[in-house]
């Protein structure tokens, strides 16, 4: 299998790489950033070309699958002035472009890596997000990612391609950032967190299990020409933040301490984290039934975080 897998320098692009030449196919890598990879390639990295270029005709041609990690991914600060609109050009207008060229160039599988905030920004006790849900994205990211997905179905769409969609929700692994990557330096300071108490449920995914699902897309038999499958994925179970954070602590080998606030004093924390904008990102639920996927792709997670 000759894969091609976009954003070959990132959190995830570089981890599929590796496994995926493990498993003996032949990797090319596209990467913005293709000057500054942090270690050997295990195959061969091209700087990606623009999305309008017809230089992806000849990056393609003979690529089997297509893996496009490369994106615009979510900020924790965006500084831009309008980031729907940024979001959009690289998440969803690249997203449309590069189907166009794979289909002109012949490739059989475009496998897309979407997210789990394409079904909304969380959920209620007992009611895990699963592929039949109607899509309900709000934030500038989850909206992009949505259109980048009807984007490839409208391409994919009488051609000779067929393709895959994965919602992942949050992807933790070595080197990860975001608002894990804050929970890590708190643990790393050794800081007490009022967590005591948190029995909010969300589900995640190591990077290693997302690598493994994305490979077993990318290997099984193609859908029917020109369409394809939506899946979403997880590590199989819900964590509470609380469990999180003394996950990250087993693992740096630090006691973690976590304590609870009096009702007024937690009241307070909620609502400068909610004018922050995190509160539901930290103490929020967001559960993902991937019980479909498991049995369609006869696909076993391996265990993450406890």
């Amino acid at each position: 299998m000759k894969i091609l897998i976009t954003g070959c320098t990132g959190f995830v692009g570089s981890a599929l790489a590796v496994e995926a030449a493990s498993r003996g196919a032949c990797v090319i890598g596209t990467s913005r950033k293709a000057g500054q990879c942090p270690s050997p390639f295990p195959g061969k990295i091209e700087l990606a070309p623009d999305y309008g270029s017809e230089n992806w005709i000849n990056l393609l041609r003979g690529v089997d699958v297509l893996v496009h990690c490369a994106a615009r991914v979510h900020q924790v600060k965006d500084d831009a002035v309008d980031p729907l609109t940024e979001f959009r050009a690289a998440n969803a207008i690249a997203t449309r472009m590069l189907a166009q060229w794979a289909v002109k160039s012949g490739v059989k599988k475009f496998v897309y890596l979407s997210t789990i905030k394409v079904n909304g920004e969380g959920t209620a006790p007992g009611q895990p997000f699963t592929a039949h849900d109607s899509p309900n994205p709000s934030s500038p990211y989850a909206i992009s990612k949505w259109e980048g997905e009807q984007a490839l179905r409208e391409v994919s769409a009488g051609s000779a391609m067929s393709f895959e969609i994965i919602r992942p929700p949050l992807v933790y692994g070595d080197g990860v950032k975001g608002n894990l990557a804050i929970l890590e330096k708190l643990a790393k300071l050794r800081a007490p967190l009022p967590l005591a108490g948190v029995e909010n449920r969300r589900s995640l995914i190591s990077r290693e299990n997302l690598v493994d699902v994305i490979l077993r897309c990318a290997e099984t038999p193609s859908a029917t020409p020109g369409a394809g499958n939506l899946w979403l994925v997880s590590d199989g179970y819900s964590v509470s933040t609380s469990q999180i954070y003394l996950s990250l602590c087993r693992s740096m080998d630090i006691q973690g301490r976590i304590f609870s606030l009096p009702k007024p004093l937690k009241s307070l924390m909620f609502y400068v984290l909610e004018r922050l904008g995190i509160q539901e990102k930290l103490f929020g639920s967001l559960e993902v039934d991937c019980s479909a996927t498991m049995s369609a792709l006869d696909w076993r997670p391996a265990p993450g975080i406890r």
